[in-house]
This record gives structure tokens, C-alpha cells and sequence, in this order.
């Protein structure tokens, strides 16, 4: 009798954590209407995004269609997934410019060089390579900002058709730091 209460105790576990998948499936079903007319409100809007086409299921939407540089691609899936109900978001955008990886490799090592000129860009250090269209940037930068100045020109560049970020930041110095302190210290203290 005790296996058969068990048995029956993990059958009816089972059931109860079906019907809670099925509902949140139904429930995120329910909005596909209202989600695929938004999108493409959204998509008919800006200019770069009227190549692209948009398809939901269960509140994921897929993209798909081309555009010109990589940043629309990243831009499109951004203000889709910002959309109300939008569970999540399959990015199959294809970025159509093509460009010899050679050609792209020194077109980006160029604009890389002469980044942010006057800006401490002496102290940042970032390379790329570039295989199949796809941008691989590494390197230390002192802040976010070159890191971000950085990505933002390789993301912007005909022919780049996806970026891989290794770039680093430098920790601040543990002496800057302690200068703070001690300055602090010295206000403070009677």
C-alpha cells in the first residue's frame, strides 16, 4: 500500500508541473497577435529596419531579413525585445555588405589606431582579427569609455557580420586609492 501511495504521490507531482507549463505556454501564446503587430509597427518605423521581418511564437520573436552594418542587427533585436510581453528574442538578421577579411582587418586596425586621439587613448591597447566577417577585439583599455568607443567602430563598419568582445578594462591602482584616503584623513582628523 505504501509503494502505491508513492507511486500515485509522483504521478500527481508530475500532472501538477505539466499543467503549470501548459498555462505559462498558453499565456505566452495568448499575446503572439498583439506582440507580432507591435513589432512590426516598430520595424516599419525606422528606416534600416523596413528589409526585416518578424515572426512570433509563445512571445519569442524571430528576426530575420538583412541590413547594411552589425549595429542595425544589434539596434533591431534591442527594441524588439523591449517590447511589451516579448519573451525573448532569435536574432537571424543577416548583415549583407561583404568585404574581403583582409581589406576589414586593416580598414578596422586603422580606425582603431586614430580612436579617440587627445582622449588618454595612449594608454589603450586593442587589436583585432577578422575571420568569415566576424570582428574579434582584444585588449586592455583604461576605461569603459575606450572600450565602448572601441566596439561602437567596429560595430558601425560595412562588412563586420558579428563581434566577439575580449576587450578588458584596467582596474583602477590601489595608489589612487590610498592618495584619496590619505586625503580624506587629513580633514578629518583634529
Amino acid at each position: 500500500m505504501n509503494k502505491i501511495s508513492k507511486t500515485l504521490l509522483v504521478f500527481l507531482g508530475i500532472g501538477i508541473l505539466s499543467v503549470g507549463l501548459v498555462a505559462q505556454t498558453v499565456s505566452a501564446g495568448r499575446y503572439d497577435g498583439d506582440i507580432q503587430s507591435r513589432v512590426s509597427q516598430h520595424l516599419a518605423a525606422k528606416k534600416e529596419f523596413r528589409n526585416l521581418h518578424a515572426a512570433t511564437e509563445d512571445g519569442i520573436v524571430t528576426l530575420t531579413g538583412t541590413v547594411g552594418v552589425y549595429q542595425q542587427k544589434v539596434d533591431a533585436a534591442k527594441k524588439v525585445r523591449k517590447t511589451e510581453k516579448v519573451q525573448g528574442v532569435r536574432n537571424l538578421i543577416v548583415v549583407s555588405s561583404n568585404v574581403p577579411d583582409a581589406q576589414l582587418a586593416a580598414q578596422l586596425d586603422r580606425k582603431l589606431y586614430f580612436d579617440r586621439i587627445g582622449y588618454d587613448n595612449r594608454f589603450n591597447f586593442v587589436t583585432v582579427t577578422v575571420k568569415d566577417g566576424v570582428a574579434t577585439v582584444s585588449g586592455e583599455t583604461r576605461t569603459d569609455v575606450g572600450r565602448d568607443s572601441a566596439l561602437a567602430l567596429v560595430n558601425n563598419t560595412p562588412g563586420v557580420k558579428d563581434v566577439v568582445n575580449d576587450i578588458k578594462v584596467s582596474p583602477v591602482s590601489n595608489s589612487h586609492k590610498f592618495g584619496r584616503r590619505d586625503q580624506l584623513d587629513v580633514f578629518t582628523s583634529d
